[in-house]
């Protein structure tokens, strides 16, 4: 007697005989930095899809469309998009071929110990290994040192009587910020036992009372020039900088130059003259850093950049002292685009003076496949915050923000789930005056709809709010005609509704509600779901009207799966 077919038997026949061209399929995208793969397949009513960096894991997402049907439509769809993205199918197309795995590297031999310290004098100088961090015990007849440091994914501590060799320990973590995060715990339990960090740069001298003034006004040159004559006298060579930027001199730059190591720190190291990839940008005034943007390498798995160390380092110059704007990204670990090490390095070195933050630029990497770090570990020490943009794929705001100065704040991704508007809404920023949030596609998390975004369109949750985005949108139409009947309305003075789903039909209703509209300065339409036949009628709208050459009907047509322009 014949065995029956099993119950995945029988799927699989199923689906080779209606499904043809749903199996799972493999494609590669690779220029310049980018090298990444992406995967589809249909299992029943869902659509399945895996992608990342050619070689990890990547990740899965799961659509469940209803039916086969519903599946197969979204299935060919995204093949079409992908293709004409310039993704090149591979495997034979169908085979499901995956990406390599990438090879974990082996485990790092056993260094021999370091040759023995000779006994320092009590009140001498106390000599680190560069990259390391000492601590010492002194008590009773107890004399004992603790190094450390990270090295990529490798974690090497030094211990033992303070001036032999000690004994040497190195140990391997999966990831760099495991090691950082288990080193950062060690630390504290070194110093919870009495142990005190020796040796390393001293920190400059300050000046409280000179540094007071010049917070009293950040742009004001006078304060500064009495900062410099202070400097000046100690010797400091920052002092002739301030003046020689002050007053325009032709002399600051090779000045800047000859003492790069003392006012840029590790930033001395970067490349300069690129645009892309790693590397700085820095916009000075009296001496100091006002604006500074850094990028490191894109992606982090042949690199050995240390973001959180670099900007740690960095926030400690003398120069950073009052930094008012900060632009931080890409900083790419081995498998992820993270700002978890900059998240870390921002809160303990505390720069209160800053006044505006975007985090985070991510280069070529896919934005559903980023991630901000959880924003609510900075939010204390950023008092005097203005200005903030968050860019990722994965956005935590977090809980109990506060942030008492805040005037605009703009959060763009591919996917901002009904959890992460939970927290946007909990946000205290009792003078908000812009918000702009693109919501994004529910393939990549973006599940909000009209009901948990009205707090933003009625006002209730910011009510001082003068410019508005309901961006990247899916119900972007039903936003526009829930904004037409809201009291927040009367007081925008521009609005942007770019990037969505918005159709000729949504025109009609905003079109008869033009009266409520037409106040407004500015009205952004750029990339929606426009006809030409529209152009012509959203005159009027407002006294502007920024209309856009990037309009694509298809996507919020009557049987057209509606998308927004951001989601992978």
């Amino acid at each position: 007697m014949q065995t029956p077919p099993d119950c995945a038997t029988l799927r699989a026949l199923t689906l080779e005989g209606t499904h043809t061209m749903s199996g799972k399929r493999y494609f590669e995208f690779s220029e310049g930095t980018s090298n990444k793969f992406w995967e589809v397949w249909i299992e029943g009513n869902s659509l399945m899809t895996r992608y990342g960096k050619i070689g990890a894991n990547g990740q899965q997402t799961v659509k469940d469309e209803g039916s086969p049907a519903g599946a197969q439509k979204l299935y060919d769809k995204l093949i079409r998009e992908k293709t004409g993205k310039g993704y090149v199918e591979k495997g034979g197309g169908g085979n499901g071929a995956a990406a390599p795995a990438a090879a974990k590297p082996a485990p790092a031999a056993k260094k021999e110990a370091a040759p023995a310290a000779a006994p320092r004098a009590a009140a001498g100088p106390v000599q680190v290994e560069e990259g390391f961090r000492r601590f010492e015990f002194v008590e009773g007849t107890s004399s004992k040192f603790w190094e450390v440091k990270v090295e990529g994914e490798q974690q090497v501590i030094r211990f033992g009587k303070i001036g032999t060799a000690g004994q040497t320990k190195e140990k391997d973590f999966d990831s760099g910020s495991e090691a950082k995060a288990d080193t950062k715990k060690l630390i504290a339990e070194k110093t919870g036992k009495g142990y005190v960090e020796v040796g390393g740069k001293a920190k400059a001298e300050g000046n409280p009372e000179l540094e007071k003034k010049i917070l009293e006004n950040l742009n004001d040159a006078a304060p500064y020039l009495v900062y410099a004559d202070w400097l000046q006298g100690k010797g400091d060579p920052q002092g002739e900088l301030i003046v020689m930027q002050t007053n325009k001199s032709a002399s600051a730059k090779a000045h800047l130059k000859k003492h790069a190591e003392t006012f840029l720190g590790p930033l001395a190291k970067f490349p300069t003259g690129e645009k892309y990839g790693k590397g700085y940008d820095i916009e000075w005034q009296f001496g100091f850093m006002k604006e500074l943007t850094i990028r490191w390498e894109t992606f982090g798995y042949d690199s050995e950049d240390d973001p959180n160390g670099d900007l740690s380092a960095i926030l400690e110059l003398p120069t950073a002292k009052f930094l008012q704007k900060l632009t931080l990204g890409p900083c790419a670990g081995e498998d992820e685009h993270t700002f978890d090490g900059v998240i870390e390095a921002i809160a303990e070195k505390k720069p209160t003076t800053l006044r505006e933050l975007y985090l985070g630029e991510i280069g070529d990497w896919d934005i559903s496949s980023t991630f901000t770090g959880d924003f609510s570990e900075i939010a204390p020490v950023l008092p005097n915050l203005e200005r903030l943009t968050l860019r990722s794929g994965n956005i935590t705001i977090g809980k109990n923000v506060s942030l008492p100065e805040l005037k605009e704040l703009t959060i763009e991704t591919g996917g901002f789930s009904k959890g992460d508007l939970k927290q946007l809404l909990a946000i205290k920023a009792p003078k908000l005056e812009k918000l702009h949030v693109w919501f994004g596609d529910d393939n990549y998390g973006g599940d909000c709809d009209l009901k948990s975004a009205m707090p933003i369109i009625d006002g209730s949750a910011f009510p001082k709010v003068t410019d508005l985005g309901i961006m990247n949108c899916a119900f972007v139409g039903e936003a526009a005609a829930a904004l037409a009947k809201s009291k927040l309305l009367k007081q925008l003075k521009r609005l942007d509704l770019s990037m969505g789903c918005l159709s000729d039909k949504d025109i009609d209703t905003m079109v008869a509600n033009k009266a409520a509209f037409a106040h407004l300065e500015h009205l952004n339409l750029d990339d929606n779901a426009l006809t030409d036949a529209s152009k012509p009628r959203v005159k009027g709208l407002a006294k502007e009207v920024n209309f856009g050459k990037e309009q694509e009907p298809d996507r919020a047509g009557e049987d057209a799966y509606r998308y927004v322009s951001v989601g992978e």
